[in-house]
């Protein structure tokens, strides 16, 4: 395995990646296309209706003779009143699914606003000892749960993905991290508002690794320092142009202080220059005086 060292994108180049993500379709069906160094890596999305429903799903597909190798996701029109649900990778397609958010100790709550998702896969020409893994945790009451999904030996992290299981906008994935330097997983952690008039219904969480055996790939999770602030992003950009990024992962920490939470509302892919960026993005439902981090972990792969 080679490692290279990521570049953190901060300021300037943070503020206006922001703006970029409109553009997304126009720009993957070009020239990250032609960039790309997984053989047959194309990226394509698809998005609900825009509308006000409680709880909405999207699933996109990957051509014929292509598999998933990985995936982004937005939700937007409610920051701060959607919480994500699914990020379900299979072989053969991405599913994103998110529900309006239940308020501690009521069975009502979400938004009035009008809302979408747009689910964006990742998807290559089929990788020698291709697998995906899937670990799930307890399923019980509780505050907090994790999961952690290993690839084989043989194999490297590609992509990854969460969900959850009975969470009713009362459960957040807080964390969905990558690793490929020795554990070579993926470990998504959840959330609940458990407690004295909050959540107590039974919940879980899943974790899922796609592995194959790709010659390298490199992920980066060094946290910045905590800061105060209603919505953050973080983005980092591959190493150079024999990478190719397919998913984004994140933490936030603290994921809940006093009566706010905080929730991720999408991860992006862009192109800087010759070389592909990926960017975390999240808010918090209330401002409050308590420092907080949200870290973007991305993966890059070469099949040098």
């Amino acid at each position: 395995m080679t490692t290279k060292r990521v570049v953190r994108l901060s300021g300037r180049l943070g503020r206006i990646l922001g703006t970029v993500v409109a553009t997304f379709a126009l720009v993957a069906g070009s020239s990250l296309v032609a960039q790309a160094k997984v053989p047959g890596l194309i990226y394509l999305s698809a998005s609900t209706m825009v509308d006000s429903i409680v709880y909405k799903s999207v699933r996109v597909a990957c051509p014929v003779g292509t598999r998933v190798v990985g995936g982004f996701f937005a939700l937007e029109g409610a920051d701060g009143a959607v919480v994500l649900d699914d990020f379900i990778p299979s072989a053969t397609d991405l599913l994103v699914g998110a529900g309006e958010i239940v308020e501690p100790g009521t069975g009502n709550g979400g938004t009035e606003f009008s809302w979408k998702i747009t689910a964006t896969v990742a998807c290559a020409s089929t990788l020698a000892n291709y697998v995906l893994i899937t670990s799930t945790s307890a399923f019980g009451q509780g505050a907090a749960r994790a999961a952690t999904a290993r690839c084989p030996s043989e194999t490297r992290l590609v992509g990854g993905g969460a969900s959850l299981s009975n969470g009713w906008g009362h459960v957040s994935i807080d964390r969905l991290n990558y690793t490929t330097s020795t554990a070579n997983s993926v470990n998504a952690h959840a959330v609940s508002d458990a407690g004295p008039g909050g959540f107590n219904e039974p919940w879980s969480v899943s974790a899922y690794a796609i592995c194959a055996s790709v010659t390298s790939t490199v992920d980066f999770n060094t946290d910045k320092s905590p800061s105060v602030g209603i919505t953050k992003s973080d983005a980092w950009i591959c190493p150079g142009t024999v990478w190719s990024l397919t998913t984004v992962g994140w933490l936030i920490n603290p994921a809940a202080t006093n009566s706010t939470d905080r929730y991720i509302t999408r991860t992006t892919i862009d192109i800087f220059g010759t070389q592909p960026v990926g960017t975390a993005h999240a808010i918090a439902t209330r401002p409050d005086d308590t420092p907080w981090i949200l870290r973007a972990d991305i993966v890059c792969v070469t099949q040098m």
